[in-house]
C-alpha cells in the first residue's frame, strides 16, 4: 500500500475534497462538500470535503482517507463528462433544512 500511495503522491499534489467540490457540485446541482461517501474498499464513511483529491491528470480523482482506494473519478472530454463512482458504495446527500 505504501509504494502504491507514493506512486499517487509523488507526481501530483494531494488536496482535500474542497478542491473538487465545484466540478462535482455542477454535476449533482448540489453542494457536495457535506455529502457522506461510503468507501467500497474499506467501508469507511467520510465527508466529500475530507476525501483526498488529485487534480491535473486526465481527470479529478477522489481517494478514501482510510484505505486510499479510488472513490470517484471525473473527467471532461470533447465527447462529454465521465463520472465513475464504482469505488464508493453510497453517496448520502442531506435533506435541505
Amino acid at each position: 500500500m505504501t509504494s502504491e500511495r507514493n506512486a499517487h503522491t509523488s507526481d501530483r499534489m494531494e488536496l482535500d475534497g474542497n478542491a473538487a467540490a465545484g466540478d462535482f457540485s455542477n454535476i449533482f446541482a448540489n453542494d457536495v462538500t457535506t455529502v457522506t461517501i461510503h468507501c467500497d474498499g474499506c467501508g469507511a464513511e467520510q465527508l466529500f470535503a475530507q476525501a483526498r483529491v488529485y487534480l491535473g491528470g486526465p481527470g479529478t480523482v477522489l481517494r478514501c482517507r482510510g484505505c486510499d482506494a479510488i472513490l470517484a473519478r471525473l473527467a471532461r472530454t470533447p465527447r462529454g463528462t465521465w463520472l465513475d463512482l464504482s469505488g464508493s458504495r453510497t453517496w448520502m446527500f442531506t435533506a435541505p433544512v
